[in-house]
């Protein structure tokens, strides 16, 4: 199972590998249209290795196997090989159950114990003195009057002897 799985890695790589491939083809013009055989990516990127691939299973056998692309032509497969194949596909410890429904099971014991029945102003009631806070200090130490700009005192400035024309 694990050579099958590794395989399967292998062909996604290589479906990786034939969609770059294809992009290539579309932008070096070797062929048009949406979905390009993976044999006419080989032809047109890599002609030896066509001309080795038909020497050696023939054209007919060779058009047959790379008539669909190549993502779709190693992409298939490697996707099947890794989901089927993998080594722990049903084993959970019993650790990685619990945290997965911790959460659930903390909300509902919060539920019980009331504390999601909570009023605004109860909240509130603890925080009543925050208000004071916000005057000059706390957490603005500006006022809204140390960020106004007069225009017109400000159009009319010296602008330094660096600036004059």
């Amino acid at each position: 199972m694990k050579v099958l799985f590794l395989l399967g890695w292998g062909f996604l790589i290589i479906a990786f590998g034939a969609s770059a491939a294809e992009m290539a083809t579309h932008a070096t013009g070797g062929a048009r249209g949406m979905f390009i055989s993976f044999s006419t990516v080989i032809s047109a990127m890599w002609p030896n290795v066509w001309s080795a691939i038909v020497g050696t299973i023939g054209t007919g056998l060779a058009k047959a196997i790379f008539a669909l692309p190549g993502w779709l032509t190693f992409g298939l497969p490697g996707g099947l090989l890794v989901w089927f194949c993998r080594s722990n596909k049903d084993e959970i410890s019993q650790e990685d159950h619990d945290s997965m429904f911790l959460f659930d099971e903390l909300s509902k014991q919060a539920h019980e114990d009331g504390y999601d029945e909570d009023s605004k102003e109860e909240y509130f009631d603890d925080h009543k003195d925050i208000e004071g806070l916000d005057s000059q200090g706390a957490t603005s130490s500006h006022s809204d009057k140390d960020f106004t700009v007069d225009l017109e005192k400000a159009a009319n400035r010296d602008p330094g002897p660096s600036r004059r024309r």
